[in-house]
């Protein structure tokens, strides 16, 4: 379960998530906690981390995803859980903890509306090459509305979001992994 508070019974595999929001409100900030615990083991030797142990891929469209905030995040959380039981973890146990998780995060970086589509269209090859992933995060999906309205003269914000979506739910059903998105 990524997050016990906003989804108390869990999230079934094949959801879609919007987090919207105005600007500056937290919207990357709460996706990349959902990153954290996604990648994050379920345990550390004896100690219970509350992780996924999972993998994940980003999908960053506007540059805002800091993997630095994703490992303040991890290290928070490991904290937590050593605190649980009233042990103060050792540097090298955290960083190494949280090192092995990064390297269950894929991130991509899109600077453009063509890099964008592209991506969305060789997803299917990325989840067959690793069947551990378990989430896929955009940040943000409306960056490159303009410019496709402009191109192609799609009008409405609403349809755009729906033919990304067409796009990733075919990309992905069959994976039964959750999508989540800022707007």
């Amino acid at each position: 379960n990524l997050d016990e508070v906003l989804f108390p019974t869990g999230i079934n595999n094949d959801k879609l998530i919007e987090i919207v929001g105005a600007s500056s409100t937290g919207k990357t900030l709460l996706l990349c906690q959902f990153l954290a615990k996604c990648i994050l083991p379920t345990q550390y030797k004896e100690i219970k981390i509350n992780g996924c142990n999972a993998c994940a891929i980003i999908i960053d469209t506007l540059g805002q995803i800091q993997i630095g905030k994703i490992s303040e995040l991890m290290a928070s959380m490991i904290h937590n859980a050593y605190q649980n039981i009233s042990i103060i973890p050792p540097v090298e146990i955290v960083n190494s903890i949280i090192n092995k998780s990064l390297e269950n995060l894929t991130v991509i970086k899109c600077c453009n509306n063509d890099q964008f589509q592209i991506v969305l269209n060789m997803l299917e090859n990325e989840l067959l090459g690793n069947e551990k992933i378990a989430l896929l995060a955009i940040d943000n999906i409306f960056a490159y509305y303009w410019q496709e309205r402009w191109e192609k003269g799609i009008l409405s914000m609403d349809s755009y979001v729906k033919s990304l979506i067409k796009l990733i739910r075919t990309r992905t059903s069959q994976f039964k992994i959750v999508t989540i998105y800022t707007r």
